[in-house]
């Protein structure tokens, strides 16, 4: 009897910790993707290095993450990919590759009449997900606030999902509807799934 239990003790002790990988590696939401990349020359490429500029693509609303000037929250929105070609650029700290949990810095608006690199806020915003932007032409701006999570292994490619995860919030962002006039996108840790709803963003600021 006591051998018995002693089995199913460690039986369950493996059990659950599988489980817990499971969870913890569930928590990144790979629904992000990098769509007709060119690299820092302008030639079309699939794998990606340092300087390449790509379309930010969220794959559960099939639209771009582009640069939009907002009043009191994150100056970056939703909108077609075709309106708003090559608009992203990710530069990594140190170059070379880019990889899968590699640290990078975020450029919206390429192509634009306004580029600016975007990192988590230092003080509060007034409605929204608390992520901040500056001027691309002042390289003290340029943050390494990113990285590309729940990937897989190895040296990014065109069309792969990655979780486009912030170092300093230590989570990753999704889509999620909010209030009306505030931009569609949330933290993954705060975001509820409601049945016959759909994904939703609870938070008025976070």
């Amino acid at each position: 009897m006591f051998k018995k239990a002693t089995v199913l003790v460690v039986v369950s002790a493996a059990i659950a910790s599988v489980a817990l990988t499971q969870s913890a590696g569930a928590s990144e939401s790979p629904e992000w993707s990098l769509e007709d990349c060119v690299d820092a020359a302008g030639r079309p490429v699939t794998k990606l290095s340092s300087g390449a500029v790509c379309e930010l693509k969220n794959r559960k609303n099939n639209q771009c993450l582009i640069r939009v000037s907002h009043m009191g929250q994150v100056d970056w929105d939703f909108a077609s990919c075709d309106s708003h070609p090559k608009s992203a650029r990710f530069v990594k700290e140190g170059g070379g590759d880019l990889k899968c949990d590699d640290t990078f810095a975020l450029e919206l608006g390429v192509g634009g009449s306004k580029t600016e690199w975007f990192r988590k806020c230092v003080n509060p915003q007034t409605v929204g997900i608390g992520i901040c932007s500056e001027d691309v032409n002042k390289p003290e701006k340029k943050h390494f606030d990113w990285k590309f999570k729940g990937c897989n292994a190895g040296q990014l490619e065109a069309g792969k999902p990655f979780a486009l995860f912030n170092v300093s919030k230590g989570d990753s962002v999704v889509f999620a509807k909010r209030a009306s006039k505030v931009v569609d996108t949330c933290w993954n840790d705060v975001m509820k799934e409601i049945p016959r709803v759909g994904r939703q963003c609870p938070a008025v600021r976070d």
